[in-house]
């Protein structure tokens, strides 16, 4: 069954068919509301005051979205120290919040509309699964952290939470029993604090946050070694993959960029992607000059938050891997195509470890655009350029050598 597309991140055009749907269903809800639906389908107002025990968050997309909820579920937990609090996600969920000490249960769900892969089709069964297992729980809140009317309808309304919290006028907002604005210009790290600023929790700690186990630590130690890799050897990370084709900096400019850092800094390059990448690392290790590892599939996501916390400077496109290196403190460069610096980079410019680079282009951004011959955002970042980023975070750290 297709559920209506990936709703690319809240266009103009999917605001207008959500005004449309809100137009035409609110009045029909009303009705029944006001006639036929009771308890936790019925309309409600929202009581302030009321005692909150369990807490369900949905957040259904991908690992940098994720990572970038869990600043705001910190302040959450601060909020609600005694309360459960539960998540429920997509695939990577278990994996990103197993031992994070602010969330009680993970629930997954694979709303395969966020996959530009595989397109929108789901399972009735799934979905019917999901909302009967949330439904047993009887949850006193349910939030939308990202804003999806698809979300609100199956795991808020349908799932019985007594207190349904998301973002209005994105449809389906008359199922909510409240809700706040939702702005496009805002970075995503603001829009999971938006929905959870409902609750009253503070936005202050903005750390990004991500825990790995320690039996993932002592597997990368073992693995490295087989590898030929020493202790005294000074890793550098690189992803040149992405989930989206169209936001990848080009192969060949990888290839340049880590044979210069091997032969100016003596490091040791490890690649590392999703084992359904591993072609386009070959591509850019066929055009290298330098001898580098490759552990494209070798390692889940928490081996990789383990490689990556021994890892001295990690260099990816925009995307999840980016987060979670991030999120560990590993020093970092984005590299942006047609994704926003502005929306998606946790940090702020003034960072010396922590660098977003892009091309100055007039093209809007976020662009979701698939048919798009000219990749000027990608073509114009040249390698000099990350080059010299890489150059400026390595001496810092040379000093503590």
């Amino acid at each position: 069954m297709r559920f209506y597309g990936d709703y690319k991140n809240h266009s103009r055009k999917a605001r207008i068919i959500a005004w449309l749907m809100d137009l035409i269903l609110a009045p029909v809800y009303r009705i029944l509301s006001q006639h036929f639906l009771t308890g936790a389908f019925a309309d409600r107002k929202s009581d302030a005051h009321e005692k909150i025990e369990k807490i369900l968050l949905v957040r259904l997309d991908h690992i940098g979205d994720l990572l970038m909820a869990t600043p705001a579920i910190a302040a959450l937990r601060k909020k609600f120290p005694e309360a459960r609090i539960d998540l429920l996600g997509g695939e990577s969920a278990k994996a990103i919040f197993k031992g994070n000490p602010y969330i009680d249960h993970v629930y997954t769900f694979d709303a395969t509309w966020y996959d530009p892969r595989r397109g929108g089709e789901i399972w009735p069964v799934d979905v019917a699964g999901t909302v009967l297992r949330l439904r047993r729980i009887g949850y006193d809140v349910a939030v939308d952290l990202r804003g999806d009317f698809r979300v609100i309808f199956l795991f808020l309304w349908l799932a019985g939470a007594r207190r349904r919290i998301g973002f209005r006028d994105l449809g389906l907002g008359f199922l909510l029993t409240d809700s706040t604005g939702y702005d496009l210009e805002k970075p995503y790290m603001d829009i999971n604090f938006d929905a959870l600023s409902l609750l009253g929790i503070d936005r202050s700690d903005r750390r990004t946050r991500f825990y790995v186990p320690a039996e993932d630590e002592a597997f990368v130690d073992s693995l490295l070694a087989a590898n030929g890799i020493k202790w005294e050897d000074h890793l550098i990370g690189i992803n040149p993959t992405t989930n989206r084709v169209e936001q990848r900096w080009h192969e060949s400019k990888f290839a340049e960029l880590c044979d210069r850092l091997i032969e100016t800094f003596g490091v040791k390059v490890i690649f590392v992607a999703a084992g359904s990448d591993s072609a386009v690392v070959e591509l850019v290790r066929k055009e290298m000059k330098r001898r580098s590892i490759d552990l494209s599939g070798k390692i889940d996501l928490n081996q990789l938050g383990a490689l990556l916390k021994k890892c001295i400077l990690y260099i990816a496109n925009d995307s999840g891997p980016m987060h979670l290196s991030i999120s560990l403190g590993t020093p970092t460069i984005g590299i942006f195509g047609t994704t926003s610096v502005k929306r998606s980079w946790p940090y702020g410019s003034e960072s010396p470890f922590f660098k977003a680079i892009s091309a100055e282009v007039d093209c809007p951004r976020p662009c979701y655009r698939n048919d798009c011959e000219d990749r000027k955002c990608f073509d114009l970042i040249t390698v000099d350029q990350v080059y010299q980023s890489a150059c400026g975070m390595l001496k810092r750290m040379a000093e503590k050598w």
